[in-house]
């Protein structure tokens, strides 16, 4: 009988990697191996020595199943930290990080009024004086995070903002973002 992967067993205080076991009647297997990676080992088990192996082999299996159940949980709790920002603020954190990798710095400095002065901190500030971005921020910092796509609301209060009082400038750009949308939409659609 061929033993599916190979299963390494302490017998006689020695480790030796298992790779074929063949009966030998009478209650007794024999397995060919290797010991400490050395020249090829005969070992005599009778069958109760053999089933040992195998339960211990079963039960090292059995933990090494459970440790990647509890490792794709903590992924999965980490993947509910992962906040979204958005792109602006995602872009203005990463030139900052590049300038200043101290994620703590980078905290303390865009909560600050005086962050104002420098353009991506600015940005930064801009976002942590909102309702509990600041979290978003820190989170973002320690898990990483991903890039929040801007809705459509988003990009027209973006446009509102840029134009100010222009009337003339906010239609022709409100006029192309709906045609860009529309456009989108018919190439989805196919």
């Amino acid at each position: 009988m061929y033993v599916s992967r190979k299963q390494e067993a302490e017998i006689d205080d020695r480790k030796r990697t298992i790779l074929l076991v063949d009966h030998e009647g009478e209650g007794h297997f024999r397995a060919y191996g290797y010991l400490f990676g050395k020249d090829e080992v005969d070992v005599f088990y009778d069958e109760s020595e053999y089933r040992s192996v195998l339960e211990q082999h079963a039960q090292a299996c059995e933990e090494v199943q459970q440790l990647i159940r509890e490792i794709g949980e903590l992924r999965a709790k980490t993947a509910l930290r992962i906040p979204a920002l958005p792109r602006k603020v995602a872009e203005a954190l990463e030139k900052e990080r590049g300038a200043l990798p101290d994620n703590a710095y980078i905290l303390w400095k865009s909560s600050r009024d005086d962050a104002k002065e420098r353009k991506y901190f600015s940005i930064l500030h801009e976002f942590v004086n909102q309702k509990d971005n600041i979290f978003k921020l820190a989170d973002a910092l320690r898990y990483g995070y991903m890039v929040k796509e801007p809705t459509i609301r988003d990009e027209i209060d973006a446009i509102i903002e840029d134009c100010g009082d222009d009337r003339r400038q906010l239609a022709e750009r409100l006029a192309d973002l709906y045609e860009t949308r529309l456009k989108q939409e018919r190439e989805k659609s196919g």
